[in-house]
């Protein structure tokens, strides 16, 4: 058990748990975990769970794509990828079908430079569930381009946010040159958005919008977008070209995005435009939920909403009083006793469909 980081002075019970998820790995062997970076895996519920803890076990699963695209995954920790390379995870013909689980994480440091190429975001093709994970990077590919997604083939997400580049710059630009480029997602069909946002900045040739770029029989319900939109008609404040789809409840910043209409072709209905300061304001977003879901705060995501959960691990001073942060289970075994895992336990799942 060398390969774990295991440190004298933790619970014997931390051992156990680590030891039998390596046993319970489906299609890594107990060898790889050793010589490899693969991550290990647990059963909860009857359903296996990849855990990813640091950037390698990242990278060992984009690099093994095959192996993880009708995978359970979740982020146990903030993973900056920096110098690893990026390949976005699933394709046209393999679409990425699991449960992604963020945890109210971050992943940060992601770069996609290569102009001939198409469906590029953090994941290339999803037709699974993408959940509570908040995404930095900066993109440049061909068409179908999302800061998330560069294509959502039906499934959800929900609880996401895509934002700038560790460049510096406050957003990150996601770069298209042709169709169908978005903040959030570049092309969404038969999917569904949910309380999500994005503070991308989007750059393409037409298709072009704040969290989406083309919309087809699909839904967008509590969510907004607050970068900056530069493309040909069709563009959009929030989405660039809606089809047989809807909008409800959702929001865009002229004053950031550059644009007057929140869907560059199609239906306006459900979408609404304001300004910055409006954009800042609680009673602006009347339908919300800002008890569960959503919170809003001057010193934080630069005043406009943000998910509440994502605050509560992150912002003042890493959580709130009373609400438990995020930690791995390791952490938490000696201040808890083996009474409280299960309601530990419990409470990291309840997000989990």
């Amino acid at each position: 058990m060398k390969k774990s980081n295991l440190r004298i002075g933790k619970s014997i019970i931390t051992t156990l748990v680590l030891s039998t998820s390596m046993m319970s790995m489906t299609g890594v062997t107990f060898a790889d975990q050793v010589t490899n970076d693969a991550p290990p895996s647990v059963t909860i519920q009857g359903e296996t769970w990849y855990q990813v803890s640091t950037a390698a076990q990242l990278e060992y699963i984009d690099q093994n794509q095959s192996a993880y695209l009708n995978a359970n995954i979740e982020l146990m920790n903030d993973i900056y990828i920096g110098a690893y390379p990026w390949t976005p995870f699933g394709t046209f013909s393999t679409n990425y079908s699991g449960v992604f689980n963020g945890q109210n994480h971050f992943v940060s440091g992601i770069t996609v430079n290569d102009p001939l190429i198409d469906f590029v975001g953090f994941f290339g093709v999803t037709s699974g569930t993408i959940e509570n994970v908040n995404v930095i990077d900066n993109l440049r590919g061909g068409s179908i381009i999302g800061g998330l997604v560069g294509s959502q083939n039906g499934g959800k997400i929900t609880n996401c946010s895509t934002d700038g580049s560790v460049s510096g710059a406050v957003n990150g630009p996601v770069y298209g040159g042709g169709d169908a480029v978005g903040g959030l997602v570049g092309t969404q069909y038969e999917g569904s958005i949910t309380d999500s946002y994005s503070s991308e900045s989007v750059y393409g040739s037409n298709t072009v919008g704040g969290l989406v770029g083309q919309q087809i029989k699909s839904s967008i319900t509590n969510s907004y977008a607050v970068g900056l939109v530069t493309g040909s008609s069709p563009a959009g404040g929030l989405v660039g070209q809606q089809v047989n789809s809807s909008i409800t409840n959702s929001y865009f910043d002229t004053t950031t995005t550059g644009q007057s209409l929140g869907v560059g072709t199609g239906s306006q209905s459900g979408v609404t435009a304001e300004i910055d300061t409006a954009m800042k304001t609680e009673a602006t977003f009347s339908s919300w939920d800002f008890s569960k879901t959503w919170g809003i705060y001057s010193a934080f995501n630069q005043g406009y909403p943000y998910l509440l959960n994502d605050f509560n691990s992150k912002g003042a001073g890493g959580g709130v009083v009373g609400q438990m942060p995020e930690v791995p289970l390791a952490g938490v075994l000696p201040l808890l006793g083996l009474a409280g895992v299960g309601a530990f336990w419990l409470r990291r799942r309840q997000s989990v469909k």
